[in-house]
């Protein structure tokens, strides 16, 4: 006697259960997902600044010229300018020097205070998308203007003691990077 044969596949009661536990899962991995690729990028803009940071240092004691970072909080633009001295004296023209516009007339001449110095835009660096620089502090006040920080980097490998701070989109995640003005070693804090 012969069976008769089943027809082989599934049912679609069977289909739908599987569905559901496939959206089930994927709905639970999808929060830890997001919340690693925030923190990828807020290490990936850390990375960004941490590199801008040892180039500006290499830049000055390389060429003996004096550099400058400039972070800007409204794009999270970091672009590195160098500023050719002639004479060791015009440092100090360069310590003044305001940064308003800094990113759209780094080729042009600024003026500062006696001859004029012609600064030259080396890198720009763009922070990751949803990455902040929600807080920038150093011993001098006056390079701000606008929102736009910037330190100072010598021939001689100092630079300005400056803090960092980036957040991410959500405010969940941060990091604070301290720069010694010295020795020009960086410090990051994750919080």
């Amino acid at each position: 006697m012969h069976r008769p044969r089943r027809a082989r596949g599934f049912t679609l009661i069977e289909l739908l259960v599987v569905v559901v536990l496939v959206g089930l899962a994927i709905g639970m991995a999808m929060p830890r997902f997001v919340r690693s690729f925030e923190a990828a990028q807020l290490r990936l803009s850390v990375r960004t600044v941490v590199r801008m940071h040892h180039y500006a240092r290499n830049t000055a004691i390389m060429e003996q010229q004096s550099a400058a970072l400039m972070f800007d909080r409204q794009t999270g633009r970091v672009t590195l300018v160098v500023v050719p001295l002639a004479r060791p004296e015009r440092a100090s023209a360069f310590l003044e020097l305001p940064p308003e516009g800094m990113f759209d007339r780094t080729r042009e001449e600024i003026p500062v205070e006696g001859p004029r110095v012609r600064a030259e835009e080396r890198v720009q660096r763009q922070l990751e998308d949803g990455i902040f620089i929600v807080e920038f502090d150093t011993e001098f006040p006056v390079q701000e203007v606008d929102d736009v920080y910037w330190i100072n980097y010598w021939p001689n490998g100092m630079c300005d003691a400056y803090t960092v701070r980036l957040e991410d989109r959500s405010r969940d995640r941060r990091a604070t990077l301290r720069v010694e003005a010295v020795s020009g070693r960086i410090e990051v804090e994750y919080d």
